[in-house]
């Protein structure tokens, strides 16, 4: 097997194809395949990473994988694919605004997915159009991690979509005219729209699953019944007055299948009116075929009658070679389903219109890895090759050697030189940032109890005198000439005590000078009531209306009715937002 051998694998739903490529002068040679398939899966993703890892062996067997380039495939329905338009904007802020388009459109968040994007092209009134597809990190890895199991770390995983379309591209390279794919697979059918310039795909939930599930019902079969005479006798029902087929089973299954398809083209009219008016592509002018389940027969007349354009089989080997060493007649039967391989192995050999790349994060960084190792081995020869290059030369060269060592050496003196100087200045530097650092932060300490004064003198209203103001920690006064606590260990500074409460007393008017008769016009408890309510609201503060009725907190002296006391007195333990160093 020649290391220019080129494994391109899809990942389908129900089988795995394995296509073995060398590039040629066409661009691409086609030098062996396998076909594996898969057993229903029943949605468990652990039998499912099982029976790609058997297809696979399968599919491989007798090829030396030490000597591939692999790339692969994963199926249109574990990806997320959407086509946005973006606003004109200069090459240096497209990546940004894509990334903001994936936030928005991704459902789910950006660091458990891997994604990818393609910009196609810009339009007429200078929008630009933009593919974005991702996939969840996890289904992503499980699906590597059995590819990588079986072979070897791929150079790029691609979408299969997208793969069919740039093998139709290269195909078809000649038609100028407006094409729809239809990939009409297992469980799904892709819709894949392509003209010049501009690309859409849409993925429909209806395909060879459905027609078996169809025939089950219909004719209250088993599965495996199902699909055994979906391979046998099924076809797609012409209608109208053709005669149907002798065999009554047969007849009877073609009208089944028929209905599906009807349901079918009844999406691709709708998809067809979509990208005409949402993404402004053209009517299809032809249709291509592809797909496991393509191959019905009668299915290309069916859709040629409804869609009323001509309608055929994808050959994904009109431009590409095929070696004396492959099974032509079995090729022929399996062309329909080796065309997402045709697509992942031409990005090998040259530039593609689509070319996303899925990698993981893990084998991307082990090919890269593997790359600079190669890349250090090539260094490596050619320091040997140059050794001998300087020995084959002699005295001359060696001399030439020594000088050119002499005057890099001295240089590199100079060099370390500069670099302690350096070094110096860098610890100068630090220190003095330390220091600055120390003065700043002393100098915000000065303001914290100026500020906390002015913050009172807003917020204590008309009818309140505070007295005395001292700084608390959980409700017990601090003694500043004791704040300084003793170090944690001998050796270390001191720690800092910091005041988290503020313990204010004062008085509050109990009766203005026109209430002393009428004790009912008395003001002072509004005023109590206004001072501790601004509280609650002050950025200094760290108040809550059940802390300004919590008795531990706030005191305030009953006034008698009997007594005609001009004020009386009050206590706040107020707790602070940001508590206020007491040392320095």
């Amino acid at each position: 097997m020649s290391k220019s051998t080129i494994a391109a694998i899809d990942l389908g739903t129900m089988t795995v194809r394995v296509g073995l490529y060398r590039p040629h002068d066409r661009g691409l040679m086609l030098t062996g395949f396998s076909i594996a398939e898969m057993p229903p899966d029943g949605g468990d993703e652990t039998a499912r990473t099982g029976a790609i890892i058997g297809a696979l062996r399968t599919a491989l067997t007798g090829v030396d994988r030490g000597a591939l380039k692999l790339s692969y495939a994963i199926s249109g329905q574990t990806v997320f694919t959407r086509f946005v338009k973006l606003p004109p904007s200069p090459p240096e802020r497209v990546a940004q605004m894509v990334r903001f388009e994936a936030q928005q459109n991704v459902p789910f968040p950006m660091a458990d997915v891997v994604w990818d994007y393609q910009l196609m092209r810009q339009s007429a009134d200078s929008d630009l159009e933009a593919i974005i597809v991702a996939i969840k990190a996890d289904m992503l890895d499980r699906l590597n991690a059995a590819v990588v199991s079986v072979a070897r770390l791929p150079e790029r995983v691609d979408v299969a979509p997208l793969a069919l379309f740039n093998a139709v591209r290269f195909n078809y390279s000649d038609w100028r005219e407006s094409l729809l794919v239809l990939d009409i697979g297992a469980k799904s059918t892709n819709l894949i729209f392509i003209e010049e310039g501009k690309a859409f795909v849409r993925g429909v939930p209806i395909a060879g699953n459905q027609i078996t599930q169809a025939l089950a019902k219909d004719m209250n079969l088993g599965a495996e019944e199902a699909e055994a005479l979906k391979r046998s006798k099924g076809f797609v029902g012409l209608g109208g007055a053709y005669e149907d087929p002798a065999d009554d089973e047969a007849a009877r299954a073609s009208k089944v299948i028929r209905g599906v398809m009807t349901r079918l083209h009844s999406e691709v009219t709708r998809s067809v009116n979509f990208y005409k008016g949402q993404q402004g592509g053209s009517e299809p002018t032809r249709v291509l075929l592809t797909g496991g389940s393509s191959v019905l027969p009668y299915m290309n007349l069916f859709f040629q009658d409804k869609l009323g354009i001509p309608v055929e089989m994808f050959n994904p080997f009109r431009n590409v070679a095929v070696g004396p060493g492959v099974d032509r007649a079995n090729l022929s039967k399996s062309a329909h389903l080796l065309g997402e391989t045709v697509g992942v192995a031409l990005r090998e050999v040259g530039e593609c219109p689509i070319e996303v790349d899925l990698v993981p994060q893990v084998s991307r960084a082990k090919r890269e890895a593997r790359e600079k190792a190669v890349a250090g081995a090539g260094i490596v020869a050619a320091i040997l090759l140059i050794f001998g290059c300087l020995g084959a030369a002699q005295m001359v060269r060696a001399k030439a050697v020594d000088e050119r060592l002499s005057a890099e050496s001295r240089e590199l003196a100079k060099l370390k030189a500069e670099a302690a100087k350096l070094e110096t200045q860098e610890g100068s530097f630090q220190a003095n940032f330390a220091r600055a650092g120390q003065l700043l932060e002393m100098g915000r300490r000065r303001l914290q109890w100026a500020r906390l004064l002015d913050e009172l003198n807003k917020i204590v209203p008309v009818g309140i005198w505070v007295t005395r103001m001292e700084p608390a920690i959980e409700g017990a006064p601090a003694d500043f000439m004791a704040a300084t606590p003793p170090p944690k260990a001998p050796g270390e500074p001191p720690g800092v005590i910091a005041a988290n409460e503020l313990m204010i007393k004062g008085f509050y008017e109990a009766y203005d000078k026109d209430a002393l008769e009428n004790p009912d016009q008395a003001v002072g408890e509004r005023a109590i009531r206004d001072f501790l309510e601004r509280m609650t609201k002050s950025e200094y503060f760290d108040m809550t209306t059940q802390d300004i009725q919590d008795p531990k907190r706030v005191t305030t002296q009953i006034k008698v009715a009997s007594e005609k006391k001009l004020a009386l007195e009050f206590q706040v333990r107020v707790k602070l937002k940001e508590p206020v160093p007491l040392s320095p």
